[in-house]
């Protein structure tokens, strides 16, 4: 044995006196360890200048010297962790001791958030939070995310929750650098979010960004990962080969069920050498892959964090991130600067300025798939025509037809051979169409806080959220056959700025007296925001030269437009959270808003809440429990609010239009809209009832809540009579209720010395119902019921329905497929079509499916080996179903390219007999098709994910200490490795959706949808 190294030995125990079996001791800044045994003996040789660690799960670790030890000898007492005690939880207007919380509060650390990667920190907090549902709208670089807390409570106003950064309310919460995220909180139940009043009835997203270090001195980090992307999964199209046989296929339909006498020699249709040999395509165009691309992104964090002896820290933090799409030339990029400092200049007074400027740019393709943009024609584009021939890039109207196609029983009635809908090339669109846009946002506050007495302090601060965004579209000169894109090019340019502020002023008391713990807190907040708007466009230009940044090129008569746009609110708001002996607690809070968004009558309402909580494991009957180490229930009850809808729809706007008036065009000025003097915002009514349980010494842990949520008063536009002059007045119409239950399960199944392992189990369950509608809603003659039908398409609405959850697919139910024999069918109950092979549906429209999952959740699990860690997460959803909307071209007719399954299951008396799908009709030789939407579009939107897999490395710190770093960590992982899902899903990605924006409820609609991706990212994490 070395001279300078000295064995150790002794005994580890509890406070209790407990023997601890298992626990680990280790050299201090080294891999050298040893784990007691089941006396609770260790023994382990050391440098006699060395400190050993003690530690054990659910116990305070312990720094001991080496030169402590007598004649070899140390017994240590680690004594028991009370987390549910001394942990702080970010709330509303301060923070809380989470053994006082009477609500359901969420929590998730950015460690875990980041571990992803991802542009958004709401990518790396989907799954982590129960009864938080995210749903990414579309795999768009910086693209759209939607989140929804316990279920879905309005129709027209916002689902978003209120995000509050470090205590200021951030509009655009997608943009925010997740490598500035120090944890997050979820404000779900009434008595959390009832501090945020009539803002808050979604929910709160409560995220406190990092800082200065903990400890003294200047600590210096980088982290910084490369992803390669490629697309996750394919459309299953037709090939060349598959389009020609269905082709023929539609002609000997024609001939056999619709009386007409084609030629099937399809080497007199198709005649262009180019294209076409005997009839036979030379080409076989993948159109996705030809459209997409192995991209490549970056991330790059540099923080540097520095606190001093007096106290005082400040924090600088530097972000580059890169996200490449996996879609010709879109990106997202974003440049991201944040400064923190706090100081306590004197005993009584604490200082706090928090700054960041975010800088956001882009290229995005459309998310408008109802247009001829590329992500649609890349599904639609037929495979037989290259990209591109003798260096021009191939459209559908360059195909040569030199055949006329004549119908043998009417010789005058001729079809041109080949005649495909007119969808231009999608590599030409992504590559050439541009649509810049670029946001820079300054973001922060300053905060004051006065000490006044021992436990009484004064805080004022003030906070801003300014955007200025700039967006560019250009559709150059040509391609000029793209449907709904100017034949001669068209540009536009838009600028628009908001500015919010707010100031918010309140008293905190937390006093411990006794037996007694009380906090307290009391204020008042002004909120105003402000937003401005310019736009111009123009078409017809003469050549490519100035794109979008010459409007005054164009010679089209020019388009321009502005708006102006401000809201305003003042509020006022207590909490009194009181604990007695840290076993029963209960938490009271109100809050008063005004908002100059509703009517005359209805500026202000009171939003309060109670909550109750008993902490029961801290009662004698439970003292020392061998199983039972920790048990809380609580529960809660009060009522929030949602603001969140357009402003000036309480009073009567003004519109400017034309009219003819003595012979002349002559500008008129009238009132465009109702005003309702009562309008108010929607009310949400929360009941929480749950459980915190921990066993076996925290090993295994439930915390389980069930809920209950009644939105009343829901803003919606109601239809007046016409005698008004007006078709509708928005109004407060109807209720929404949501029930549900949320599971965490967190277990630690093996702790030892060399391997641990982690588990977490997160669940959401919510059922969502109309409760009732009031006037202006039809009444369903079958079911009695008041009912509301809007945003349909081609055949089916979205149904909001008394007794039915929003999200509803109201349609036909599909019967079968018409075999032209009509006593094979019932005419009473049916659809009966005119053409054999058609599809029946049944004549009454029903509901074919909804939108909403009844679970959604991941089961995420760590292990750790040594110096290896492994991060398994897995994320479902399961009860919701998707409306394939992009059957309506790709599956129900025939004018392009579709669907593999247009050709596969397509009815044929003697070759399909048993086909899914109608017979193959050629729409382009007017055959005709039925299109509309029926069940038959409907699917199974159930899935399963494998979000991510990482595998990282940490190496020894007596190695890398030589090299002057205190930590480095090298990591490879994969995001969305695999996505199961049911058979009878043809689209990208189940969590994906076509509808964008303002559609709240009508969730898993999809038309055609940005591809998601499939990255590998390797990284590294360096501290200095």
């Amino acid at each position: 044995m070395n001279a300078q190294t000295k064995t150790v030995a002794g005994t580890v125990s509890d406070d209790k006196g407990e023997l601890i079996v298992g626990g680990t001791i280790r050299v201090k800044g080294t891999q050298t360890a040893t784990i007691t045994d089941i006396d609770g003996k260790y023994s382990i040789s050391a440098p006699a200048g060395e400190t050993l660690v003690f530690s054990y799960l659910g116990y305070h670790s312990q720094e001991i010297p080496v030169a402590q030890a007598k004649n070899g000898k140390l017994n240590v007492v680690l004594k028991a962790e009370d987390t549910t005690l001394d942990e702080l939880v970010v709330v509303g207007y301060g923070t809380m001791r989470k053994s006082d919380l009477t609500g359901s509060v969420s929590n998730t650390k950015g460690a875990d958030i980041i571990k992803q990667q991802s542009f958004s920190a709401l990518d790396g907090l989907k799954g982590k939070a129960a009864g938080v549902n995210i749903f990414s709208n579309t795999g768009q670089p910086g693209g759209e995310m939607r989140v929804i807390i316990r279920g879905i409570a309005t129709i027209n106003a916002s689902t978003s929750p209120l995000y509050i950064v470090d205590g200021v309310a951030m509009s655009d919460f997608n943009l925010l650098n997740p490598n500035d995220i120090e944890s997050i909180e979820v404000l779900k139940d009434a008595s959390a979010a009832a501090i945020y009043g009539a803002r808050g009835a979604n929910g709160v997203i409560m995220v406190t960004t990092k800082r200065g270090n903990g400890g003294q001195g200047v600590h210096v980090s980088y982290d910084g990962s490369i992803s390669v992307s490629t697309m996750a999964r394919k459309m299953d199209v037709m090939n060349s080969k598959e389009w020609m046989a269905a082709f023929k296929q539609g002609l000997e339909n024609a001939n056999q069920f619709q009386g007409m006498n084609f030629d099937t020699d399809l080497s007199k249709i198709f005649t262009d050498e180019r294209l076409f040999k005997n009839g036979e395509p030379i080409y076989d165009t993948d159109w996705q892959d030809a459209c997409s691309r192995t991209a490549l992104s970056q991330n790059h964090q540099l923080s540097i964090q520095r606190t001093g002896a007096d106290g005082s820290s400040i924090g600088a933090f530097l972000n580059f991130t890169d996200q490449q799409g996996i879609l010709l030339n879109s990106y997202y990029k974003r440049i991201n600067a944040k400064v923190s400092y706090d100081d306590n200049p004197t005993k009584w007074l604490s200082t706090s300025v928090n700054m960041l400027v975010n800088h956001t740019w882009g290229n995005r393709t459309s998310d408008n798939p109802y247009s001829q943009g590329g992500l649609r024609t890349m599904i639609e584009q037929v495979p037989f025509l290259p990209v591109s021939l003798d260096g021009e890039y191939m459209q559908n109207n360059m195909i040569r037809t030199t055949a006329i196609l004549k119908d043998k029983n009417d010789p005058s009635r001729g079809y041109q051979g080949f005649q495909p809908e007119g969808v231009g090339n999608p590599v030409e669109i992504f590559k050439r169409v541009e649509s810049m846009s670029y946001n820079t946002q300054i973001f922060g506050n300053a905060a004051l806080t006065f000490h006044l007495l021992k436990g009484l302090d004064l805080k004022t601060q003030v906070g801003v959220d300014y955007h200025n965004g700039r967006n560019q579209g250009y559709t150059p000169f040509k391609p000029h056959q793209i449907i709904d894109m100017s034949a001669n090019g068209s540009a536009s340019a838009s600028n628009n700025s908001s500015l919010y502020w707010q100031e918010e002023t309140y008293l905190t008391y937390i006093k411990d007296f006794d037996k007694h713990h009380l906090n307290a807190m009391a204020g008042a907040s002004w909120q105003a925001r402000k937003y401005t708007y310019f736009g111009a466009s123009d078409s017809k230009f003469m050549d490519d030269y100035y794109g979008f940044y010459n409007l005054g090129a164009g010679t089209e008569k020019p388009s321009v437009g502005s708006d102006y746009d401000k809201w305003a609110m003042n509020s006022y708001f207590l909490r009194l959270a009181y604990n007695y002996n840290n076993t029963y607690m209960a938490t009271v809070t109100g809050r008063y808003d005004g908002s100059s968004k509703f009517g005359e009558n209805n500026k202000y309402a009171f939003f309060p809440s109670v909550g109750l909580g008993w902490l029961v494991s801290n009662e004698k009957f439970l003292e020392n429990n061998k199983t039972i180490s920790k048990l809380k229930l609580h529960t809660s009850f009060g009522m929030t609010g949602n603001s969140e809808i357009g402003t000036y729809r309480s009073i009567a706007t003004m519109s400017q239009g034309t009219t003819l008036l003595n012979g002349s065009m002559v500008t008129i000025s009238y009132l465009d809209k109702m005003p309702n003097a009562n309008l108010k915002w929607e009310k949400t009514a929360q009941f929480d009832l749950g459980f915190e349980l921990g066993l076996f010494n925290d090993r295994l842990n439930f915390d389980v809540s069930w809920y209950y949520k009644y939105t009343s008063d829901l803003l919606l536009n109601r239809p007046v009579p016409e005698s008004t002059g007006y078709s509708s007045i928005m109004d407060n119409i109807g209720a929404v209720s949501n029930r549900g239950l949320d599971i965490l399960v967190k277990a630690y199944p093996v702790q030892t010395k060399d391997f641990q392992w982690s588990s977490t189990l997160n669940l959401s369950f919510n059922k969502n119902n109309v409760e009732k509608l009031d006037e202006g809603a039809s009444v369903d003659p079958v079911s009695g019921k008041r009912q509301i039908t809007l945003d349909g398409f081609v055949g089916y609405d979205m149904l909001i329905r008394e007794g039915e959850p929003l999200s509803t697919f109201y349609g036909y139910k599909r019967a079968g497929i018409y075999d032209g024999v009509p006593s094979n069918w019932d005419p009473e109950t049916m659809n009966i079509p005119g053409t054999v092979g058609e599809k029946v549906t049944y004549k009454e429209r029903q509901i074919i499916g909804n939108g909403l999952p009844d679970w959604m959740g991941s089961f995420v699990n760590t292990f750790s080996y040594k110096n290896f860690d492994l991060t398994l997460d897995m994320q479902f959803s399961w009860g919701a179903d998707i409306m394939q909307e992009f059957y309506h071209s790709t599956v129900s007719r025939f004018l392009t390219n579709g669907l593999d399954r247009l050709y596969k299951e397509a009815w044929h008396p003697t070759l399909n007999p048993n086909g899914k799908e109608q017979a193959l009709r050629l729409n382009n030789f007017g055959m005709g098709a039925n299109n509309q939407a029926d069940s038959d579009w409907v699917c199974d939107g159930s899935y399963l994910r494998c979000n991510l897999l990482q595998l990282g490395y940490t190496f020894d710190k007596n190695l890398i200490s030589k090299i002057g770093l205190s930590n480095l960590r090298v990591y490879a992982g994969v995001n969305n490795l695999f996505l199961i899902t049911s058979s009878d899903y043809n689209g990208y990605d189940p969590d994906n959706s076509s509808r964008l924006g303002g559609n709240n409820w009508g969730t898993n609609r999809q038309f055609f949808t940005y591809p998601r991706a499939r990255t590998f990212t390797f990284g590294l994490n360096v501290a200095f």
